[in-house]
């Protein structure tokens, strides 16, 4: 009897007429084989397994003796995990117990409400620091001594500084290789970094207003 309805599917969808039956009425034949399905309880919800539901949360605290963990799921109030002696533990991918996981990790715990039957701990992946950007300095050009390698700005706000630079500081005037030389007073310099030896100099025609 248990293979009565699986045997009524197949004979509907076997019948000749039913792919002509489908291109004339598609509703009214769509809507009978459903009624079959359902009325055999063969219907679709059957076929798909419900998966269990999943709690991800950051450990606050660990009672390996009474076999509880307090996480805190991501924008939520802090949940107490109960496990026992049929729970299988993971963490970092490999077997292990309670007392392997510790505050700070990342744990999935399965099914989200009840007893837990499976838990896994990761260890939370922190991004790498992003890398500073270099300080810029802005000025006005006093003076260029080529011979030392120094050039005198005048910051818009501030007093007065002198820009030291070597043979390996990277020279750009108007956006063309160039070099110490060819910076000119009352130009526009951009210094970087802002501080200590200069490594890139910039230089541009000043700005004037119509």
């Amino acid at each position: 009897m248990d293979g009565l309805p699986g045997l009524g599917v197949a004979f509907i969808f076997m019948r000749p007429n039913f792919r002509m039956l489908m291109k004339e009425r598609p509703m009214k034949t769509l809507t009978a084989v459903l009624t079959v399905l359902a009325l055999t309880g063969f219907g679709l919800a059957t076929v798909a397994q419900e998966k269990p539901s999943l709690l991800y949360g950051t450990v606050v605290s660990v009672d390996a003796a009474n076999g509880k963990v307090v996480i805190t799921p991501k924008g939520g109030s802090d949940v107490t995990v109960t496990t026992d002696a049929s729970t299988k533990v993971r963490v970092k991918d490999k077997d292990a117990t309670l007392a392997n996981v510790q505050p700070g990790m990342m744990l999935r715990v399965s099914p989200a409400a009840g007893t837990a039957s499976d838990i896994r701990a990761f260890q939370q992946q922190t991004p790498p620091p992003s890398p500073a950007k270099p300080s810029l300095l802005y000025g006005t050009v006093v003076s260029v001594d080529a011979a030392t390698g120094k050039v005198v700005i005048a910051p818009k706000d501030g007093p007065q500084v002198t820009v030291t630079t070597d043979a390996s500081t990277k020279v750009r005037v108007k956006d063309k290789d160039a070099t110490l030389a060819d910076v000119q007073p009352g130009m526009v310099l951009r210094v970087s970094p802002a501080t200590g030896m200069a490594a890139d100099l910039r230089a541009f025609a000043p700005q004037t207003s119509k």
